[in-house]
C-alpha cells in the first residue's frame, strides 16, 4: 500500500474512499443508519489523513480497525433482526390503485449508490412507472434533454456535487422550475430538512426507504401536478370565455346604441362626451364632433335650465334616476322642440356622469295643442270620423319624420363624398354607359391639365393616347360584361395617359362598376407614377454605373495579380513592375470612388458637418494650385490665376468656410478642367469681390459640354460622354461633391459653355466682412461647436460589395477594410436588397 518514498499509495487511498463512500450510501438506503454513520467516519479518515506516511497511519490503525469490527457487529445484527421478515411481499401495505397519473410517468433518479438506483427501479417500475437512473451528476443536464422527465428523485449526498447544489441549479433553470423534486436522506435532523426546502424541493423520504410512503409521495405530487395543470386549462377557458362574453356585450351595447331611435347623451361634468346618431338629427347638427365637449345645458331651454341642473347634481351625489319628465330643448339653430327625457347615473372614466335619453315629441306637442284647440269642434262629430282624423294625422307625421330622416342621411352622404373627391391628389373619373365622362374631380385637374367644364360629356378617350384609344374601348367593354365590380391597382398592364398639352404619363388604375338599373356608372381612380418610374430608372443606371465602375478596377487588380501569382512572371521584371503598377493604379481609382460615393452621401445627409474657420481665399487658391500643379505639368497645361477686380486685393477676401472642402472644391474644378484641356493650352481661375460674396471662376479652353447636359453633369455618375469615365479615369461624383460642399456653405454653382471652346465653371461664397470677424472673435471661443462629426472605427461608413465572383469580393473587401471601412459582401442581386433593408448601408 506505500510507495517507495513511505507514503501511503494515492490511488489506493482514493480507491478506498469511494468505496467507503459507497458503502455509507448503501448502508443508509437499507436502514442501516448507525453502519452508515461509521461508514462516513472512515471515509473522513482517509480524505482528513491523505498525505500520511505508512508509519503514521499505522499508528492510527486502532482507530479504524475499532470502526470496522463495529461496523461488521451492526451489519450482522441487523441481518439477524430481518430473518423473520425477509420474506414478505415487498408492497404489501401499498393498496392505492394506479390512476391514469402514473401511466408513461418518466422520473429520473440520480443517487451515486448503483445499489440504491437498482432498487428503486426494482420496487417502482411494476407500479406503471418508467425510472431512468444517473450514477453521476455532473451528466444531469445531457440525461435531462434527452428523456424531459416528469419527476426527479435525488440522494443528498454525491461526490462532486450535492443534491442540494443540483437542484438549486434545476430551479434556477426556466424548464427546472415546476418539475417536482424528491430528496433521498438518511438524515432527518431540522437544519438538512430545511435546507432541503430552501432550495425548492417538493418533498424528501428517509432511508431506509419505505416504499409505500415512497409510492404515495410520488403519486401525491404527480396527481397535485396534473391538478394544477387542469386548474391552468379550465382558468384559460373561463377566461376567454368571459373576455368573449364581454365583447359580445359591449359591441351589442355599441350597436343598439347607433340605432336606438331615441337621443341617447352622456354628460360629465356638464360636458357632452357622447352623442349618438338620434342625437345628432334631434340637435340638428351635421355631425357628432359638432356636439362634443360642448355644455349641455346650452341646449336647454332657459325655462328649464335651472330645473335640469339640479337634478343633474342630484344624480351625482345620490344616484339615482331622473324621472321622465318633458322639457324644451333648444336646436343648434335656436329651434325650440319639445323632448320627453330620462336620466340615469353612470361612472364615465372614473367620473360621476349622467345618461339621457330623450325623445323628440315636439310634432306630439303641436298635434295636442291643436286637438285641444278644436276640441269643442271634434266633440261635435261623430267618434268613427274622429278616429279617422287622428290616424291620418299620426301617419302623416310619420311620413314627414321618415322623409327628414331620409334627407338628412342624403345629405351627410353627399357632404363626405364631396370632401372625398375634393381632398384626393388621385384622378377619380366616372363614365356613362356611353363612356361619356360624367364625373371629373380636382386631382384629375392637375394630372391632366383639364378643367371639369372642359371635359364633362366628352368621350373618355380624350384623356388617352390615340393609339390606346381603342384597346381601353374594348377592355372597358368586357369588364361591363363580366361578373366583376371592381379591379385595382396592378392587376393590369401599365397603361398611359394623355394631358391637355399632349404629353404622355405612365399610370396605374382601378375601375368599379355600379349598376343601376338599366344604366350602369363606371369609376377609375388614376394614378400618375410618372415620379416613381423616374426613380426607378436612376436607381437602376445608379447600379448598373456602380457595378460597372468596381468591375473595371477590380477586372484590373484581379489580373494583375493572378499573372504574378501564376509564377509566370517575376515581380522585379519590367513587366512585373508593370503590373504591379496597374494594379496600384487600379486600387487607387477604386478607393478614390467609394470616397467619392461616401462623400457625397455623408455630405448630403448632414453626417459630416462643415468644420468652418476663418480662412484667405487667396491661401486655399495656392493650396489647390500647389496639389494641381504635378497634374497640369504632366498634362502640358498651364494654370493662370487673376482677379477680374482690378480694384480689389485677393488676400483681403475672408471667408468662415472649411478650408478642406473649399480646397476639395477647387481641386475637382481644376482636374476636370486640366483633363479636358489639350496640351499647350492654359486653365485660368478668377476671382470677383462682388458686394457680400466672392465669384469664384474656373475657365478651359477643351472641347464645351452640350446646352441639354449643363444642368445634368452635377448630378451623381453623370457625364458629358460615357466614354469619359474610361479615358479620363473619372467616376462622375466630382461635381456632384462640388455642388453639395458649394451649397453646405451657402453658396450656388453653375456652368457656361459653348461646345467646342471651352467652359466656365462658377461658384459663389459668402464673405467673411470685418464686422462678422469681430463677432465670431467674441462668440465662438469653442471649434468643438464646429467639429466634423468624426466617424469611430464602430461607426465606421458601412459598404454592401455584391459580386458573384468570390475572389473579387474577397479583395474588394480587403480593400475597403484597409481604409477603414465596415464591409458587407453578398453574392447575389436578392442577397443585397435583403441585407440592404436589414443593415441600412452607407453605399
Amino acid at each position: 500500500m506505500a510507495n517507495g518514498k513511505g507514503n501511503v499509495d494515492s490511488g489506493l487511498l482514493t480507491q478506498a474512499t469511494r468505496e467507503a463512500h459507497t458503502l455509507a450510501g448503501s448502508l443508509g438506503t437499507f436502514g442501516l443508519t448507525y453502519a452508515s454513520e461509521l461508514a462516513k467516519k472512515i471515509e473522513n479518515f482517509f480524505q482528513s489523513y491523505a498525505n500520511l506516511t505508512v508509519a503514521e497511519m499505522i499508528n492510527l490503525q486502532p482507530n479504524l480497525q475499532t470502526w470496522v469490527k463495529s461496523l461488521r457487529e451492526e451489519i450482522n445484527r441487523k441481518n439477524d433482526s430481518r430473518t423473520n421478515s425477509r420474506n414478505q411481499p415487498l408492497g404489501k401495505n401499498i393498496n392505492h390503485q394506479i390512476t391514469p397519473t402514473m401511466n408513461k410517468t418518466k422520473i429520473l433518479v440520480v443517487d451515486d449508490d448503483l445499489k440504491t438506483l437498482e432498487l428503486l427501479q426494482v420496487l417502482l417500475t411494476p407500479w406503471g412507472l418508467e425510472i431512468i437512473t444517473l450514477n453521476h451528476p455532473g451528466k444531469f443536464w445531457e440525461t435531462w434533454e434527452k428523456i424531459q422527465p416528469d419527476m426527479l428523485i435525488l440522494d443528498i449526498e454525491m461526490p462532486t456535487m450535492s443534491g442540494i447544489e443540483l437542484c438549486k441549479m434545476i430551479r434556477s433553470h426556466d424548464q427546472g422550475r415546476e418539475v417536482p423534486i424528491l430528496f433521498l436522506t438518511v438524515h432527518s435532523n431540522v437544519e438538512i430538512v430545511n435546507q432541503v426546502f430552501s432550495v425548492g424541493a417538493d418533498d424528501f423520504v428517509s432511508k431506509p426507504i419505505i416504499i409505500s410512503e415512497l409510492f404515495n409521495r410520488i403519486l401525491n405530487r404527480l396527481e397535485r401536478v396534473r391538478l394544477v395543470k387542469i386548474m391552468e386549462r379550465n382558468r384559460y377557458a373561463k377566461t376567454n370565455q368571459i373576455n368573449e362574453n364581454n365583447k359580445f356585450i359591449v359591441e351589442s351595447y355599441h350597436n343598439l346604441v347607433e340605432v336606438y331611435p331615441e337621443a341617447i347623451l352622456i354628460v360629465s361634468q356638464d360636458d357632452l362626451v357622447f352623442v349618438n346618431s338620434a342625437a345628432v338629427r334631434l340637435l340638428r347638427v351635421n355631425s357628432v364632433e359638432e356636439l362634443l365637449g360642448k355644455k349641455f345645458l346650452e341646449f336647454v331651454h332657459p325655462q328649464h335650465r335651472e330645473e335640469i341642473e339640479e337634478n343633474l347634481k342630484s344624480l351625482k351625489t345620490s344616484q339615482t334616476l331622473i324621472p321622465l319628465h318633458e322639457v324644451k330643448f333648444l336646436q343648434a339653430d335656436g329651434q325650440i322642440i319639445y323632448v320627453e327625457m330620462v336620466g340615469a347615473f353612470l361612472n364615465y372614466q372614473n367620473q360621476p356622469a349622467a345618461q339621457i335619453v330623450a325623445r323628440d315629441i315636439t310634432r306630439r306637442k303641436q298635434t295636442e295643442l291643436a286637438l285641444h284647440k278644436t276640441k269643442d269642434e271634434l266633440e261635435l262629430r261623430v267618434n268613427e270620423r274622429t278616429a279617422e282624423l287622428i290616424n291620418v294625422n299620426r301617419q302623416l307625421q310619420s311620413q314627414l319624420d321618415e322623409q327628414k330622416r331620409t334627407q338628412d342621411a342624403l345629405r351627410i352622404s353627399e357632404n363626405r363624398f364631396e370632401a372625398i373627391l375634393s381632398i384626393a391628389d388621385d384622378a377619380i373619373i366616372s363614365i356613362d354607359i356611353n363612356q361619356q365622362i360624367t364625373l371629373f374631380n380636382q386631382g384629375a385637374e392637375k394630372i391632366f391639365g383639364y378643367s371639369a367644364g372642359e371635359v364633362l360629356g366628352q368621350k373618355l378617350d380624350l384623356l388617352l393616347p390615340t393609339r390606346f384609344a381603342q384597346e381601353h374601348r374594348n377592355h372597358v367593354y368586357k369588364f361591363g360584361k363580366s361578373s366583376a365590380h371592381a379591379r385595382r391597382m396592378g392587376e393590369r398592364q401599365e397603361i398611359f395617359g394623355c394631358r391637355k398639352d399632349g404629353s404622355e404619363f405612365p399610370a396605374e388604375a382601378s375601375i368599379s362598376k355600379l349598376d343601376l338599373g338599366q344604366e350602369s356608372v363606371y369609376t377609375v381612380i388614376l394614378r400618375d407614377i410618372t415620379e416613381r418610374k423616374q426613380v426607378e430608372k436612376m436607381k437602376d443606371e445608379f447600379v448598373s454605373v456602380v457595378s460597372h465602375e468596381l468591375r473595371t478596377p477590380l477586372t484590373s487588380i484581379h489580373g494583375s495579380l493572378g499573372m504574378l501569382t501564376s509564377g509566370l512572371l517575376s515581380s522585379t521584371s519590367e513587366q512585373g513592375k508593370r503590373l504591379l503598377q496597374i494594379a496600384t493604379d487600379s486600387t487607387e481609382r477604386l478607393v478614390r470612388l467609394i470616397n467619392d460615393i461616401l462623400d457625397i452621401e455623408r455630405i448630403e445627409s448632414g453626417k459630416v458637418k462643415m468644420e468652418r474657420e476663418n480662412c484667405d481665399l487667396r491661401d486655399l487658391i495656392n493650396s489647390a494650385i500647389n496639389i494641381m500643379q504635378p497634374l497640369a505639368d504632366k498634362a502640358g497645361v498651364s494654370l493662370s490665376i487673376h482677379n477680374s477686380n482690378s480694384s480689389s486685393n485677393i488676400s483681403s477676401i475672408q471667408l468662415w468656410a472649411d478650408p478642406d472642402r473649399i480646397i476639395q472644391t477647387l481641386t475637382n474644378l481644376f482636374s476636370n478642367a486640366i483633363k479636358f484641356s489639350e496640351p499647350g493650352s492654359t486653365v485660368y481661375l478668377m476671382t470677383e469681390l462682388q458686394k457680400d460674396q466672392v465669384l469664384v471662376t474656373v475657365q478651359d479652353t477643351g472641347r464645351g459640354i452640350p446646352e441639354d447636359k449643363l444642368e445634368s453633369i452635377f448630378e451623381r455618375f453623370q457625364q458629358v460622354d460615357s466614354s469619359d469615365s474610361r479615358n479620363h479615369d473619372g467616376t462622375g461624383l466630382g461635381l456632384a461633391i462640388c455642388k453639395s460642399i458649394v451649397q453646405q456653405h451657402g453658396g450656388k454653382i453653375w456652368v457656361k459653355s459653348i461646345l467646342g471652346e471651352g467652359s466656365s465653371f462658377y461658384f459663389t461664397l459668402p464673405i467673411l466682412t470685418v464686422y462678422d470677424r469681430a463677432n465670431l472673435q467674441g462668440l465662438v471661443t469653442d471649434q468643438s461647436d464646429y467639429e466634423t462629426s468624426l466617424i469611430t472605427d464602430a461607426n465606421s461608413p458601412l459598404v454592401l460589395v455584391c459580386d458573384d465572383d468570390p475572389i473579387t469580393r474577397q479583395e474588394l473587401e480587403n480593400l475597403l477594410l484597409q481604409g477603414g471601412y465596415r464591409v458587407l459582401t453578398v453574392a447575389s442581386g436578392d442577397q443585397a436588397i435583403a441585407q440592404a433593408v436589414i443593415q441600412h448601408p452607407d453605399v
